[in-house]
C-alpha cells in the first residue's frame, strides 16, 4: 500500500487526503484536559528504550468511539470517520525502558489508562505542540500527532473492571492462559491488546 511507505509525503503526486483529515487539529495548546478513550500505544523503534504514551483529544468528552475498532464495526464507520476521529487524538509520549529499575510515573499513569473500561479525564502539559504526523501500518491503528509529554496527571479513578484487575494482580498467571480466561469473560480484544502492550501480564 502506497500510503503506508508514504505517510504523507507526497509520493502519489497528489495532495494527501489522508494528511487533511488530521488537519482538524491545528493551533492545540500545550495545556489542556482531555478524555483517554481510553487508550495507549506502545512502539518498538529504539528497543530496549521505546516511545510509550496516552492518546487522547484536547477536550473531555464521550471518546469511546475514537480507538474502539469493535464500535466502529457495529456502528458501519467509514473509512474518512475513522480517519476523522483519530484525528483529533494527541499521542502524549515519553521515553521508557522495557525493564525500568524504577517505576516512573508516566509508565503508571499510562498502566492505569491501559486497564480502564471507560474513558479516563486526564490532565496533560506538552513539551511542544505536536507534529502533523501519521503512523499507521497494517500493525497497528493509525497514531498522529505525537508530541512529548512533560507532565500528567488522572482527573479522577479509572474505572477497572475486576476481571481485569484480578488478572493483572496475579504474579503467578501466564499471559497466555489470562487472555483465554478473559477472553472468554466477554473482554473486547481491544481491551486485552493494551493491557499486553502495557506490560501488565505474565
Amino acid at each position: 500500500m502506497l500510503c503506508e511507505k508514504c505517510k504523507g509525503r507526497g509520493m502519489c503526486g497528489k495532495p494527501c487526503r489522508i494528511l487533511a483529515r488530521f488537519n482538524l487539529l491545528r493551533k492545540i495548546k500545550t495545556h489542556f484536559s482531555g478524555s483517554s478513550p481510553p487508550e495507549i500505544f506502545v512502539g518498538r523503534i529504539g528497543y530496549p528504550e521505546i516511545n510509550t504514551g496516552i492518546l487522547l483529544p484536547e477536550e473531555t468528552c464521550d471518546s469511546e468511539d475514537y480507538s474502539m475498532p469493535e464500535s466502529w464495526h457495529a456502528k458501519d464507520y467509514s473509512i474518512d470517520k475513522i480517519l476523522e476521529l483519530r484525528g483529533k487524538l494527541i499521542y502524549a509520549r515519553f521515553k521508557t525502558k522495557i525493564k525500568p529499575e524504577l517505576k516512573d510515573k508516566f509508565l503508571n499513569i499510562m498502566q492505569e489508562v491501559s486497564m480502564a473500561d471507560k474513558k479516563v479525564d486526564t490532565e496533560i502539559i506538552l513539551k511542544k505542540p505536536p507534529k502533523l504526523e501519521i503512523d499507521f501500518s497494517k500493525q497497528a491503528t493509525i497514531i498522529a500527532n505525537p508530541a512529548p509529554l512533560k507532565f500528567a496527571r488522572l482527573e479522577d479513578n479509572p474505572s477497572i473492571p475486576k476481571k481485569v484487575d484480578a488478572l493483572v494482580q496475579d504474579p503467578d498467571a501466564k499471559a497466555s492462559t489470562a487472555i483465554q480466561e478473559r477472553y472468554k469473560s466477554g473482554i473486547k480484544t481491544s481491551k486485552l491488546i493494551k493491557i499486553l502492550s502495557a506490560g501488565l501480564l505474565g
